[in-house]
C-alpha cells in the first residue's frame, strides 16, 4: 500500500471531530438568512405573521416550516455556535499554564478574523455604488457621490464609525454599506466579553462555572443584550458537554428522545412570529407561561428556541449526521462568504432579474401566478450565483484573512514564547 492509499484510508477511518457538525449548522443557518432577505423584499407581511392570524393561512407559516425563511433564529444560532466554539479550548484545557495561549490567541486574532472580510466586501460595495450598479433606494442613509474620492471618504467613515463601533451597545447604527453587518460588531464585542468571563472563571469549580454562565445570561437578557446571553449560553453548553461527554449509552434510550424533543420544541419556539404572536392561535398560549418582561419581545422566544435546538443537537450524534454531510460541510466552509455576499448580491441583481422574468412571462402585465413563478425561478438562480461568489470570497479573502491573523500573532509574539512552542 503506497502513501497515497494510506492517507485515503486514514481520512475514511478517522471519525469527525466533536464540533464538526457546527460547521454544517452554521452553513445551513447562513442559507436561511439568505432566503430570509431574498423573500423579505416582497413578502415581509407574510413572513412576520404566523399561521392562523387573520387571513394568514399559508402552509409555510406553520410552526417549524416557517424556519426556512426566519432570520433572527438563525442569527441566534450563530451566536450560540460562536460562544460554544470560543469556549471549547478553555473548557477542555483549563490548566493555568496554558491559560494565556488558550485565551490570548483567539482574543488577538478575533478582530482580524471578523473585520477584514467585511472591510473588503463593503469596499466592493463602495465600488459598485460609484459605478451605479448598486440599488440605494431602500437605504436612505446611503448615497452615491459624484467623485470616487468622496465615495471613498464616506466609506472610510463608515468603517471607522459604524463597522468598528465596538465601544457601545447602541443598536441605532445603520451600517449603510451593508445593514447585515450589525452582527459582526456584536460578535466581536461578545467574543471579548466571553473571553474575559473565561479569565475570571479560571481554575474555578465546574459547578461555579455552570452557575455563572446561566446567571450572566439571565442578567444580559434582563438588560436586553440578547447577543451576550447567547454567547454565554454557548459557553454553558460547552461546559456541560465537557463534564458529561457523549457515550454509547447516551446515544440510545430516553436520552435520545430527550434530544429529539429538545430539537423539535426548540424549532417550534424559534418559529414564534415577529408580529402578533400573542394573537396567533399556534403560539397564543406561550405568553401565559411567564410574566418576565423580556419575553414580551418575540426575539426572546425565538432565542429560547434556538438554544433548545442547539442543546438537543449537541447531545446526540445521530441528530448531527445530516450536518456532517459533504453539502452541509461545504456550506459551513463558505458560510462567512454567504453571509457577507448575499446582501450586496440582492441589492445589485434581485430587482432587475425579477423584473426581467416578469416581463418575459407577461410583458406589461401582472398576476399573482406570474409573481410566484418569477419568485421561484429567480431564487435558485441567485442562490447558485451566491455559491459562486461565496466560494471565491472564501478562497480570496476569508482564508487569507485567517492566515494573516495567524501570521500577525506569530510576528508579534515574544521570542521566548516562540522558542518554548518550538520545544513542545
Amino acid at each position: 500500500m503506497d502513501s497515497t492509499q494510506i492517507i485515503l484510508v486514514r481520512k475514511m477511518t478517522t471519525p469527525p471531530r466533536s464540533t464538526q457538525y457546527l460547521d454544517g449548522l452554521r452553513g445551513c443557518a447562513a442559507v436561511v438568512v439568505f432566503i430570509h432577505h431574498y423573500s423579505r423584499a416582497y413578502l415581509r407581511n407574510h413572513m412576520e405573521h404566523g399561521y392562523g392570524f387573520g387571513d394568514h393561512q399559508s402552509i409555510l407559516q406553520l410552526p417549524i416550516l416557517s424556519l426556512i425563511y426566519s432570520g433572527f433564529p438563525m442569527v441566534a444560532i450563530f451566536y450560540v455556535i460562536s460562544g460554544h466554539v470560543l469556549s471549547y479550548k478553555p473548557v477542555h484545557d483549563p490548566q493555568a499554564g496554558r491559560l494565556l495561549v488558550t485565551l490570548g490567541s483567539p482574543a488577538f486574532r478575533r478582530g482580524n478574523r471578523l473585520f477584514v472580510p467585511p472591510i473588503v466586501s463593503t469596499f466592493l460595495v463602495m465600488l459598485a455604488i460609484q459605478c451605479n450598479f448598486y440599488d440605494t433606494t431602500g437605504h436612505p442613509s446611503l448615497q452615491r457621490f459624484d467623485s470616487f474620492g468622496g465615495q471613498f471618504y464616506d466609506w472610510g467613515r463608515f468603517v471607522r464609525l459604524e463597522l468598528l463601533s465596538i465601544w457601545s451597545w447602541d443598536n441605532s447604527t445603520s451600517y449603510r454599506y451593508d445593514p447585515n453587518l450589525w452582527t459582526i460588531t456584536s460578535e466581536f464585542q461578545c467574543s471579548m466579553l466571553l473571553l474575559l468571563s473565561h479569565l475570571i472563571l479560571a481554575q474555578k469549580s465546574p459547578g461555579i462555572k455552570l452557575a455563572f454562565w446561566i446567571l450572566f445570561a439571565v442578567y444580559a437578557i434582563q438588560n436586553g443584550i440578547f447577543e451576550a446571553a447567547l454567547f454565554h449560553i454557548g459557553a454553558f453548553i460547552a461546559e456541560l458537554r465537557a463534564r458529561y461527554p457523549l457515550t454509547r449509552k447516551s446515544h440510545n434510550g430516553l436520552y435520545r428522545y430527550y434530544c429529539i424533543v429538545a430539537v423539535t420544541g426548540g424549532a417550534y419556539l424559534a418559529s414564534y412570529p415577529d408580529r402578533q404572536g400573542t394573537r396567533t392561535p399556534t403560539f397564543s398560549w406561550l405568553p401565559s407561561l411567564t410574566s418576565w418582561p423580556p419575553f414580551e419581545d418575540c426575539r426572546a422566544w425565538q432565542m429560547l428556541g434556538a438554544i433548545m435546538l442547539f442543546l438537543g443537537l449537541s447531545g446526540d450524534s445521530w441528530l448531527q449526521r445530516p450536518l456532517l454531510s459533504p453539502v452541509a460541510q461545504y456550506l459551513g466552509r463558505i458560510s462567512y462568504g454567504i453571509y457577507l455576499c448575499h446582501g450586496p448580491l440582492l441589492n445589485i441583481v434581485q430587482r432587475p432579474l425579477l423584473l426581467f422574468v416578469w416581463d418575459f412571462f407577461t410583458p406589461g402585465g401582472d398576476s399573482n401566478a406570474v409573481f410566484w413563478a418569477g419568485f421561484l425561478i429567480v431564487l435558485p438562480a441567485m442562490f447558485l450565483c451566491l455559491l459562486f461568489l461565496a466560494t471565491a470570497f472564501w478562497w480570496l479573502v476569508d482564508k487569507p484573512s485567517t492566515r494573516l491573523a495567524r501570521w500577525l500573532e506569530m510576528t508579534c509574539m515574544a521570542t521566548e514564547v516562540k522558542e518554548g512552542q518550538g520545544r513542545d
